[in-house]
């Protein structure tokens, strides 16, 4: 679901050989399904593409859930007492038509029930979903509705299904231990909740510019560039010209760079050591990579953890708070150099203690590879341990899913990922010529709009408007058009609506995909705009 791993190489998860494990795969007869609006370049590779509604693949999972957990071993799952919630979950699923899901996500009847079938039918199905969805409207409750599907299939910590990190739980523990990623606290714009210890992007602006106790007034901007990644560009702007200190660390100077107060030099990958921990629960070999730094740094380039560290003691800050040993540990960081040289004498004992295979010696150290069984009742940091499907904070999204409308005759714009890029790599290297920089569109559109191939398009929504070349593409879906985020050229996200009624209460998420957009020939041309879809949810 909103995968397309034969460009992205999968999204938080970290495949042995990339995306070439699904020809291991197919060469092995496995079947894969991807469930998305256009024909991606997965679906064209592998097969088994699904074509639903824009921001819908919510309804086909609830669908796909209620009819899975009809027959008597599923019944039985709901007592089981390493589970909570789900009874409450399968009453929402059970509670929408079938029609109603054929209706939101396009699909025939007899085409969901197909799926249904087949998915029952096979031994071992393996569940994912990414950005494509979490990007949508109810990313939060399609996720845990595809973890309920996993588990009432008999696919949940099982070999062949999903599987969990031992790692990844035991660091989970340690983090809640040391006060990491617990607070609780809300916005003063939106009153959302913190994920991870953060608040939603969408809101940032606005607690910029919003007088009053906690106001931001200060930013320090990491590897990144929200005025292009962050929709509400314009607003944004404001914002941090407001601010009274920006400081940016990076390799160069972006768009929110231009407006820093002090920019500072960041080492690139090849200056620093790295020691990959946080991809340790995301991937499926038996290995923690590291790597020593391959050349000397540049200039006066600082490795972000030495700058950061620096800055809170600076401020009388230091990092991780009020845990014991903190200032020290912070000190420590802050050391120029030192942990590119602690680095590889670590990977060396780590080498000697616990691995010994030469194959692997200098670059990384072998490490427990996720196991079946061993999360059930044992991993979930819940009372009892045991998994939840259902939390009070989900009580609003029946209404929510009530609310929305089927897709009407208008155009929506949706997001892709570049083959030579990632999302969050918003710099101006070169790319396949103009084809990354261009509007993809269905052929029947074009011609009904009276425009060739490489002829600029005009897209408005309630934010704006901007041009690019329309290319015709096969696989798009009618009505839509698909455009890539982080462009140097064109800046779609200043499109994207922001602001506390475009984000999902749940996760804090901003809608990007599936946004209703008019779609016209680009001047001289004026010709009546063809519409943009009314929105599907209120």
């Amino acid at each position: 679901f909103g995968t397309n791993p034969a460009v992205s190489q999968s999204s938080f998860v970290h495949l042995e050989g990339g995306a070439t494990i699904f020809d291991r795969m197919r060469s092995r007869g496995a079947e894969t399904v991807f469930v998305d609006v256009r024909e991606t370049e997965s679906a064209r590779r592998w097969g088994g593409l699904v074509r639903v509604h824009a921001g819908s693949d919510v309804w086909l999972i609830l669908a796909l859930l209620r009819l899975l957990a009809e027959g008597p071993p599923q019944r039985e799952r709901v007592a089981d007492q390493q589970v909570q919630g789900l009874g409450r979950l399968l009453e929402l699923a059970q509670g929408i038509p079938l029609a109603r899901t054929t209706a939101m996500t396009g699909l025939p009847e007899a085409e969901i029930r197909d799926l249904a079938e087949r998915i029952g039918a096979t031994k071992r199905v393996a569940f994912h979903m990414s950005v494509g969805v979490n990007q949508g409207r109810f990313g939060t409750l399609a996720y845990v509705a595809l973890q309920a599907l996993s588990y009432v299939t008999g696919n949940y910590d099982r070999r062949g299904g999903s599987l969990f990190s031992s790692l990844g739980v035991a660091a989970g523990r340690v983090a809640r231990g040391a006060g990491l990623f617990t607070r609780r606290d809300r916005s003063r714009i939106g009153d959302f909740e913190t994920v991870f210890d953060s608040l939603p992007g969408g809101i940032l602006s606005e607690e910029i510019l919003t007088p009053g106790e906690h106001q931001i007034r200060a930013m320090i901007v990491i590897a990144g560039d929200p005025l292009r990644s962050i929709p509400g560009a314009r607003r944004l702007r404001e914002a941090f010209s407001s601010l009274d200190t920006l400081v940016c660390l990076d390799l160069f100077e972006n768009r929110t760079g231009e407006l820093a107060h002090v920019l500072l030099p960041a080492s690139s990958w090849l200056e620093r050591a790295d020691f990959a921990l946080p991809g340790l629960p995301l991937q499926t070999v038996e290995l923690l990579q590291t790597t020593a730094a391959m050349m000397p740094r540049l200039g006066r380039s600082r490795a972000d953890h030495e700058v950061l560290a620096r800055l809170s003691m600076a401020i009388g800050r230091p990092l991780f708070g009020d845990l014991p040993g903190a200032r020290a540990l912070t000190s420590l960081l802050g050391r120029e150099g030192l942990v590119d040289r602690l680095v590889p004498k670590l990977t060396e004992l780590g080498w000697r203690l616990f691995d010994g295979d030469p194959a692997r010696r200098t670059y990384g150290v072998r490490v427990p590879a996720p196991r079946p069984g061993s999360y059930l009742g044992v991993g979930p940091l819940t009372p009892g341990r045991a998994v939840r499907f259902w939390h009070a904070s989900l009580e609003g999204e029946p209404a929510r899913l009530a609310n929305c409308t089927p897709p009407g005759p208008g155009f929506v714009l949706l997001g892709r990922r570049r083959r030579i890029g990632h999302n969050s790599w918003l710099h101006g290297g070169v790319r396949a010529g103009g084809e990354a920089s261009a509007v993809w569109m269905a052929e029947a559109d074009m011609r009904a709009l009276g425009l060739s191939d490489r002829d600029r398009v005009t897209l408005t929504t309630s934010q704006g408007s901007l041009s690019a070349p329309a290319r015709a593409r096969s696989g798009v879906a009618p009505r839509t058009v698909v455009f890539p985020h982080g462009d140097p050229e064109v800046n779609i996200n200043e499109l994207l609506p922001a602001g506390v009624p475009h984000i999902e209460p749940l996760s804090g998420m901003l809608h990007m995909t599936g946004v209703p957009v008019e779609v016209h020939p680009a001047l001289p041309r004026d010709p009546t705009p063809e519409p943009r879809a009314e929105e599907a949810c209120s």
